[in-house]
């Protein structure tokens, strides 16, 4: 793929609802190592957005355009094969970590889960022991400590909790890692380490980003 190529690319994506357009047609580019910044107001359809990129909209809500992740070019009004692609091609991450984390699932179960199934998918099943291994590494890349593993997520902070929810969001290792108000649910202290974080991750995976704000 060339340098120039985006690696998510969408021209006229729209969403629908039962009265009529949600999202008036919009084209992006997403580069590796780069990221796209979103800005509305509340109610302007930026989760709509960040849904449709990922095959998360409401059943009564559909998507219209097309999507390009690296050589592969879909029809958001089609069959796009979203169970394939999320998590190892583009990831979402949701404002609030008790949003996208289990209360009843340790952390590190939370993000095996994810590297299992992209495992699984890719046809290369992983021993448990290499699988214990991905999740410390995916905590280590967001500054989190191994015994964070064993953790529920009511144990951690908001800002640790976000942390999981980023490795968690990686443990596939995706191209595009959308996050929809990332910070919105943590305080002013953490907000800033939460992005960073975010930041930091990119350039060594070239990893493209969209911030939602």
């Amino acid at each position: 793929m060339s340098e120039q190529t985006p690696l998510l690319r969408a021209r006229g994506l729209t969403v629908h609802g039962p009265s009529g357009i949600i999202v008036e047609p919009l084209d992006l580019d997403v580069h590796a190592g780069r990221t796209l910044a979103i800005v509305g107001e509340s109610g302007s359809g930026k989760s709509l957005t960040a849904r449709a990129l990922t095959g998360l909209l409401d059943p009564a809500l559909r998507a219209a355009g097309t999507v390009s992740l690296g050589e592969q070019q879909f029809d958001l009004g089609g069959d796009v094969p979203w169970q394939r692609l999320r998590g190892s091609a583009v990831s979402l991450l949701l404002q609030d970590p008790f949003t996208s984390l289990s209360p009843v699932h340790r952390c590190g179960t939370q993000i095996a889960d994810t590297v299992r199934a992209t495992a699984r998918r890719s046809g290369a099943p992983l021993t448990r022991a290499r699988v214990a291994d991905i999740v410390a590494e995916r905590l280590s890349e967001v500054g989190l400590d191994a015994a964070v593993a064993r953790r529920y997520p009511h144990e951690l902070s908001g800002g640790m909790r976000q942390r999981v929810a980023i490795a968690a969001a990686i443990a596939g290792d995706p191209e595009i890692l959308i996050a929809d108000e990332p910070t919105t649910a943590l305080d002013p202290s953490t907000r800033g380490a939460v992005l960073a974080g975010i930041a930091e991750l990119q350039s060594p995976r070239g990893l493209g980003g969209v911030l939602l704000s």
